[in-house]
């Protein structure tokens, strides 16, 4: 690979100067630890996938009524902030999803439930569904925001303790 930094490149003078194999085997040994003490703090509180699907429940259902949708949203917005604040605050990291192999899944999946609940809002909005087809809609997002979240979590631990 080029070094367009225009600073010279390390490289050891001697071979000598190269880490022994037990100074290389420690280091992995320490990262491994720092990995798993990663995961270890990545745990969800237990109030934050029932608050998150409360939010997301407001927004689908939210997004099918002409009056109040942008309130909805608001709230939603506020809410999903706040709720990514507090988590930053109590374990210190925020890792995305699209980031993390094996969580990948379980946000694709979220996204798809709740893209269709936005078309399913939509449509109610426009007045082809009943009312009632936005809560609906609201309400699978919600739970499905609930049975997914602890999977996403154990996939991203998972994944945080192999280094993946």
């Amino acid at each position: 690979m080029e070094n367009n930094s225009g600073m010279p490149s390390p490289s050891p003078s001697q071979p000598g100067d190269l880490p022994s194999a037990a100074d290389a085997r420690a280091a992995l040994d320490a990262l491994s630890r720092d990995r798993g003490e990663l995961a270890n703090i990545a745990v969800t509180p237990s109030w934050y996938h029932p608050a998150l699907a409360g939010l997301v429940f407001i927004f689908i259902a939210g997004a099918g009524s002409e009056r109040f949708w942008v309130l909805t949203f608001a709230a939603y917005g506020v809410g999903l902030a706040w709720l990514v604040t507090a988590y930053r605050n109590l374990t210190g990291i925020w890792v995305s999803g699209w980031q993390v192999k094996g969580s990948r899944t379980w946000a694709l999946v979220l996204l798809v439930v709740m893209l269709a609940g936005v078309i399913t809002s939509l449509v109610v909005r426009r007045g082809q569904l009943d009312w009632w087809w936005a809560l609906v809609a609201g309400a699978v997002a919600a739970l499905t925001t609930l049975w997914v979240g602890p999977r996403f979590d154990r996939a991203l631990r998972d994944s945080l303790r192999s280094g993946q």
